[in-house]
C-alpha cells in the first residue's frame, strides 16, 4: 500500500516538473503575451483593439467588415508589385502563402500560450495590412514633406482613396491597435513579407529597411516641432499623435526634411526586435549606459525614501528643464536642474505607456524604463499643484483638458505593477540631497518672494535703494 503511494506521489511530481520545464522553455521563447488580469481589470479598454485585429488573441471578435479591411489592404500590397499583371499578382501570391506556411510553426511558439486559431491565411492577411499602413503613412507624410502643389495634392489624393488615412480619427484608432501588447505579430514574420513584397515596390527606396518604416510611422510623432526648409512646421498637431509620449529618447534615427521628403539622420543599430511594440520601446532607450545597474540601483521599496513631488523639489531651489533633443533623465548638481523629457499627453498617452509598461513586466528579456519612468512622473506628481509646475517648466504639455486629469494618469499607472530596478536611482539621488541644502532653498525663497512679478521685483529695489540711502545717512550722522 505505502508503496503504490510512493509511486502515485512520484509519478504526479515527475509530471508536473516535466510540464513545468516545457512551460519554462516555452515562456523563454514567448515575445507576445497576454496582459496580466491585475493590469488589466484596471482599465481593459487601454489593451482591447477598437478597430483592427491583429494575430490570434482577439481574432474571434473581430467583425467581418474589419476583416474585409484587412483582406483589401492585402490585395493593395500586392498590386503595388504586380501592377496590372495577374500572372505576376499569382505567383507572388503563391509565394507569400508557402513562406506563411513555412514559418506558422515557429510563429506559434512567440506567444505566451497555445494559439491555435494562428494559421498561414492569419499571418499573411495581417501580416500585408501591417505593411501596406505603414507605407501608405510613409508614402503621405514623405509627399507632404516634399511641399511642392503636386507632392500636397498626390498625398491628399491618397488619403481620399484609403478607407483608413481618409479619416484621422480612424488612422489613429489603428495606430492606437498596432502598438498594442496582444495585438502583435511576430516581428519576422513582417520581414519575410516584407521582402516579398515591399521591397519589390517600383518606388520603394532600395535602403529603407522594415525598422526604420515602423519609426518613420510611429517614433516621429514626438518631441518639439520639426522646421522644413521653408520654416513651416511639419510636426503633427497633438490631436493627431498617437505617440503622446517624448522620453528617454535614443538618436536612432531620427527623420527630418531633405530635398527628398523624409530623411533618416542615421541608421539604427541592428537589434532583434520580437514586433513594432518592442521596435518602439527600444527605439526610446538611451545609447548610453542606462542608470540603476550594479549599486545605483533601489528596490521598489526604497523608492519613496527617493522622491519628492515637483512642487516640493521646486520650493527647495531646483529648476526643472525639458529635454528637446536627447530624450534622457538626469540631475546636474552644479546647476540644480533636473532635466526631464517633454511629455505631451492625450487621449492616447495612457494606453500607450500601459501597453508598454504591460510588455515590460511579462519579458524578462527588455528593460524597465518606462515602469521606472512611470515610478518617476508617478512621485513627481501628486497634485494639479505639481502638474502646474511641470506645464510652466514646459516639461508636460497637457492636452487632457484639466491638470488633474494629468496627476490621474500618473498617479494610476503603477498600481498592481512591480519595480524591481529603478531605473532613475542616482538621478533622484541627487535631486534630493540637492534639495536638503539651505543656500539653493534661500534663493528660490527670494525669488518667489521678491522677484516672482515685475512689480515684486520693482517694489524690493525700491525697498532696498531707501533701505540703504537710510543706512547711509544714519552712519554719516556720527561722522
Amino acid at each position: 500500500m505505502e508503496d503504490s503511494l510512493v509511486e502515485t506521489i512520484h509519478k504526479k511530481i515527475s509530471e508536473a516538473a516535466e510540464k513545468r520545464k516545457a512551460l519554462q522553455g516555452a515562456q523563454l521563447e514567448a515575445s507576445i503575451y497576454r496582459v496580466p488580469d491585475e493590469l488589466r481589470k484596471l482599465k481593459t479598454s487601454a489593451y482591447r483593439p477598437r478597430l483592427v485585429s491583429i494575430g490570434p488573441f482577439h481574432s474571434k471578435h473581430q467583425k467581418s467588415s474589419c476583416q474585409e479591411l484587412k483582406a483589401s489592404y492585402a490585395d493593395s500590397l500586392l498590386s503595388r508589385v504586380s501592377g496590372s499583371e495577374k500572372q505576376v499578382y499569382e505567383q507572388l501570391l503563391k509565394e507569400c502563402v508557402e513562406e506563411m506556411e513555412r514559418a506558422v510553426d515557429k510563429a506559434k511558439k512567440c506567444y505566451s500560450e497555445q494559439v491555435h486559431e494562428l494559421n498561414p491565411e492569419m499571418l499573411f492577411i495581417d501580416g500585408c495590412f501591417v505593411l501596406e499602413f505603414l507605407y501608405n503613412d510613409y508614402q503621405i507624410k514623405n509627399l507632404l514633406a516634399q511641399g511642392t502643389t503636386g507632392s500636397i495634392h498626390e498625398a491628399n489624393q491618397i488619403r481620399k482613396e484609403d478607407n483608413i488615412f481618409c479619416s484621422a480619427l480612424a488612422r489613429l484608432i489603428v495606430q492606437h491597435d498596432l502598438l498594442l501588447l496582444e495585438n502583435q505579430l511576430p516581428f519576422f514574420i513582417l520581414e519575410k513579407l516584407f521582402h516579398l513584397t515591399v521591397e519589390r515596390v517600383p518606388d520603394h527606396p532600395p535602403s529603407r529597411t522594415l525598422k526604420e518604416y515602423v519609426i518613420l510611422s510611429f517614433g516621429d510623432s514626438i518631441g518639439p516641432k520639426r522646421k522644413t526648409e521653408d520654416g513651416k512646421s511639419c510636426s503633427c498637431s497633438p490631436s493627431e499623435c498617437v505617440l503622446c509620449l517624448a522620453s528617454f529618447c535614443k538618436p536612432m534615427p531620427r527623420m527630418y526634411i531633405g530635398n527628398k521628403g523624409m530623411e533618416l539622420e542615421n541608421r539604427p543599430i541592428e537589434v532583434e526586435n520580437y514586433h513594432v511594440l518592442h521596435i518602439l520601446h527600444d527605439h526610446y532607450l538611451p545609447l548610453e549606459k542606462v542608470e540603476g545597474n550594479g549599486e545605483s540601483s533601489k528596490k521598489e521599496s526604497d523608492l519613496s525614501e527617493l522622491m519628492h513631488s515637483a512642487s516640493d523639489l521646486d520650493y527647495a531651489g531646483i529648476k526643472f528643464v525639458p529635454i528637446k533633443d536627447g530624450f534622457t533623465v538626469s540631475f546636474s548638481r552644479s546647476q540644480g536642474q533636473f532635466e526631464i523629457p517633454i511629455v505631451r499627453i492625450d487621449d492616447f498617452t495612457e494606453p500607450l505607456l500601459r501597453n508598454l509598461i504591460a510588455f515590460e513586466q511579462c519579458c524578462p528579456r527588455v528593460s524597465s524604463h518606462f515602469t521606472s519612468f512611470a515610478y518617476l512622473m508617478d512621485s513627481l506628481i501628486s497634485t494639479e499643484k505639481d502638474v502646474k509646475v511641470l506645464e510652466r517648466a514646459g516639461v508636460i504639455h497637457n492636452y487632457l483638458g484639466t491638470d488633474e486629469n494629468a496627476s490621474d494618469l500618473f498617479n494610476k499607472l503603477c498600481h498592481e505593477v512591480a519595480l524591481v530596478e529603478f531605473k532613475f536611482a542616482e538621478t533622484c539621488r541627487h535631486a534630493d540631497e540637492y534639495s536638503k541644502r539651505c543656500w539653493p532653498a534661500a534663493v528660490a525663497y527670494m525669488r518667489r518672494q521678491y522677484f516672482a512679478t515685475l512689480w515684486t521685483t520693482i517694489a524690493f529695489l525700491v525697498a532696498f535703494i531707501a533701505f540703504g540711502i537710510t543706512v547711509t545717512n544714519f552712519v554719516r550722522s556720527f561722522l
